[in-house]
């Protein structure tokens, strides 16, 4: 039960953490051979894009004589739990990739479920049937330890989950030939510019986009041509680009907000930046860093989930989320070239061992004892 596999009915299907998070978990299940029968109900995605683009996905590699069911239902919750309740008989478990989807477990009292914990939702008072839900839930699994020990903090009495880190797309639709790898890093030669990428949205305003954009007067007075990208739309777009623009010259002709950007241009700023940075504190897990270290960037980060990725003084650097920290550290990876390459090898190399689909696939299998 997932919110959003983010289907397209023309085949295609579209980047963003749940949705990716959704298809890898889909994925890894379908080439179980320890599973005989599988079913996907997403609530937002069409029926046509499962009965299409999905199963076009999981094709070349599901297990064999494994069947599968897959319905989408638009978007409508009464469709999604008439579903549920139709086909929650054929499966010995209920994975539910999403609290405000696992409140349908309360139809089923006595079945069998599990739950991912992966951001935000859970990082309050959970209300009594979330609760119940959670006590439920074998396995609880979270895609962070930041996110399990949020849950915690605010609901001490409940259990704790077991963290199965995410990983990346494997697909070349989108990471075309490898994701971008194969273009060799070298901070001499890349433009001084640090690059951020997310949805530029008021309720995520944690995202740190505020203390990049106030960091640069000081980075810019250091390394005059250094550059900010920020790519990324949403609602909050226009203020960061006053924001910006309120900046003493010349640091606000220096901050550049390129919107959203399809697939090859993403991949090309990832192949011209010397740094990626989001000193974020409130990640669910941070697919970004998984996506910038596979195209061998150097990173910032802050202390969130992020810090559980990005290995400080190894891959990159975790600071506070404030100007001065971030400007500083920004400044140490753009002047630094031994640094930066540095961090770039050993971010290749931490993604090349952790945060590939395959390493995925085995620990999701390990906690669900299907390998």
């Amino acid at each position: 039960m997932t919110p959003d596999c983010g289907l397209g009915e023309d085949g295609s299907y579209r980047p963003g953490g749940l949705q990716l998070f959704s298809r890898l978990v889909v994925r890894a299940l379908a080439e179980s051979t320890r599973l005989q029968r599988l079913g996907v109900l997403s609530l937002l995605d069409s029926q046509r894009a499962m009965k299409s683009t999905l199963h076009e996905l999981l094709a070349p590699s599901r297990a064999p004589h494994l069947d599968i069911d897959l319905v989408g239902c638009e978007g409508s919750r009464p469709r999604l739990g008439l579903a549920y309740l139709r086909a929650r008989w054929r499966y010995q478990i209920a994975v539910f990739l999403h609290i405000n989807v696992a409140r349908l477990a309360m139809l089923t009292p006595f079945s069998r479920l599990a739950l991912w914990l992966v951001g935000v939702e859970v990082r309050r008072r959970l209300a009594p049937h979330e609760r119940l839900v959670v006590h439920r839930a074998e396995p609880l699994l979270s895609i962070s330890d930041f996110s399990a020990t949020e849950m915690r903090r605010f609901n001490p009495d409940l259990p704790r989950a077991r963290t199965v880190h995410l990983a990346v797309e494997p697909d070349e639709a989108w990471n075309a030939e490898d994701g971008g790898r194969s273009t060799s890093y070298d901070a001499a030669s890349r433009d001084r510019a640090v690059l951020v990428v997310s949805r530029l949205s008021a309720a995520e305003r944690y995202k740190g986009h505020d203390q990049l954009i106030d960091a640069w007067p000081r980075v810019v007075a250091s390394v005059p041509d250094a550059r900010l990208w920020i790519v990324g739309g949403g609602d909050d777009a226009d203020r960061l680009r006053d924001r910006a623009a309120a900046l003493p010259a010349p640091a606000r002709d220096r901050v550049e907000l390129l919107g959203r950007l399809d697939h090859a241009a993403l991949l090309d700023r990832y192949a011209r930046a010397r740094v990626f940075a989001m000193p974020s504190t409130g990640e669910g897990f941070g697919l970004v860093f998984v996506e910038a270290m596979r195209a061998g960037l150097p990173c910032i980060a802050s202390f969130d989930s992020s810090a559980e990725i990005v290995r400080g003084d190894d891959t990159g650097l975790v600071v506070k989320q404030e100007p001065g920290s971030v400007a500083e550290a920004c400044l140490r990876l753009l002047t630094d070239d031994a640094l930066a390459n540095r961090f770039s090898i050993s971010g290749r190399t931490r993604y090349d061992t952790e945060f590939t689909y395959p390493a995925f696939k085995g620990r999701l299998l390990r906690a669900m004892g299907l390998e």
